[in-house]
């Protein structure tokens, strides 16, 4: 049985707002973990932590790379255990190649995948399998073969669905799809926000819906709901209604996403206030940051929705303004300035102070005889005077009193 362990600080806040982590023992994994106890002290492999895991507790992800590209994890990372949740952290890279599954990582109705920056590099034809209610934050997933699909919602409920926040899902490979609604059955739903799907090959799309109806189920349709987001495509569509059917339809609702060519099938796909710009990539292929003078900054206006506070990164979401896709462009702070104080009267001690809280810096000092012995010690002038506003580190020269020496 697992004795409970500290939580690392940086994750304490992220823990208590996990329902019930509270109440369960943690379980905790590293790259080179080994045997079943899977404290912090004692952290186990990846696989037999989902194994291991209690209900409502946390799968908490020491750093480093879980497998490599040539010797990958052989089977999908996993668990059963009810609202058990797995936290990743930005410094975590998870290398998998789960040949007796379609999916490299799977999470279930319940579950949550927080990866505060995860990257999920998948040689299968899913990289992460989103079921039901289940929920993915602020991951980094890559796929690399023809027909993947980096991020895909499935079946597990009616009406209520998945949830992808903040994650970046990118697929190579012809027909590859970067985010996929792939429903089976009628009045599935799932949810996109500040996500950015990307495919690479020739044939594919960005974020993508479907209903091929094998299970039933369902009067209605299954909808894609999608939010601040970027769908981006260049050899296929950036948003593709897919495939459904006049019995088995798909939808994608769309609001404040950057899309410029779209494949609307049966369903159709309806957008509210559609941005019709290249996102402007730092690099079209591997660096899906937005550049600067890319046409999405700043692109969202008069938006009526909740957003998250932070992007994939953890960088801070322009409350008013926001950015589409999984990055917010990080505006260079502006450059501070000097304005000068006053420092008349002032002894040097409290000169050097307020020329510092300033941004100024102490020029030539000057001694002048002075008579009046209160004057001695303290500023007579200052120069450049006291409001002006000048570059940070501007020099203030100061002409300082010196008591003059007594005659005999």
């Amino acid at each position: 049985m697992k004795t409970k362990a500290l939580v690392p600080i940086a994750l304490l806040l992220a823990l208590a707002l996990l329902p019930g982590a509270a109440g369960a023992a943690d379980t905790y994994v590293a790259p080179n973990g080994s045997g079943n106890a899977c404290t912090q002290a004692s952290p186990c492999s990846i696989l037999t932590g989902g194994n291991e895991a209690d209900a409502d507790s946390a799968i908490i992800l020491a750093p480093g790379d879980y497998g490599s590209a040539v010797d990958p994890i052989d089977d999908r990372i996993y668990t059963f255990a009810p609202n058990a949740n797995y936290v990743g952290r930005n410094d975590v890279r998870l290398f998998v190649d789960a040949s007796s599954s379609t999916a490299s990582v799977t999470i279930y109705s319940g579950q949550k995948f927080l990866g505060y920056g995860t990257r999920i590099i998948s040689f299968d034809e899913v990289g992460v399998g989103i079921y039901g209610s289940a929920r993915a934050e602020r991951i980094d997933v890559r796929t690399s073969i023809d027909g993947s699909t980096a991020c895909r919602f499935g079946n597990e409920g009616m009406e209520t669905g998945g949830q992808l926040t903040n994650s970046l899902c990118v697929a190579d490979g012809f027909g590859s799809k970067g985010i996929e609604l792939a429903a089976t059955r009628n009045e599935e739903s799932a949810m996109v926000m500040g996500s950015t799907g990307v495919s690479v090959g020739n044939g594919g799309a960005g974020i993508t819906a479907s209903n091929s109806g094998i299970t039933g189920g369902g009067t209605g349709f299954s909808r894609l709901n999608v939010f601040l987001s970027i769908a981006r495509a260049e050899k296929g569509y950036d948003l593709d209604g897919g495939f459904d059917s006049d019995d088995n339809e798909a939808c994608i609702s769309a609001r404040h996403t950057s899309a410029l060519s779209l494949r609307p099938n049966i369903c159709g796909i309806a957008e509210d206030n559609p941005i019709r710009e290249l996102p402007g990539f730092i690099d079209p292929v591997s660096d899906f940051h937005l550049a600067a003078g890319s046409p999405l900054i700043d692109a969202v206006k008069n938006f009526s929705y909740p957003i998250p506070s932070v992007d994939l990164e953890g960088n801070p979401r322009d409350a008013t303004d926001p950015d589409p896709g999984a990055y917010e462009f990080q505006k260079p702070a502006p450059p501070r300035r000097c304005v000068v104080p006053r420092l008349r009267g002032l002894k040097m001690p409290q000169v050097r102070n307020r020329l510092r809280n300033s941004n100024c810096a102490l020029g030539r000092v000057t001694r002048k005889k002075v008579a009046a012995k209160r004057k001695a010690g303290r500023v007579l002038r200052q120069s450049p005077r006291a409001g002006l506003t000048l570059n940070e580190g501007a020099r203030v020269r100061v002409t300082v009193g010196r008591k003059a020496r007594s005659r005999r």
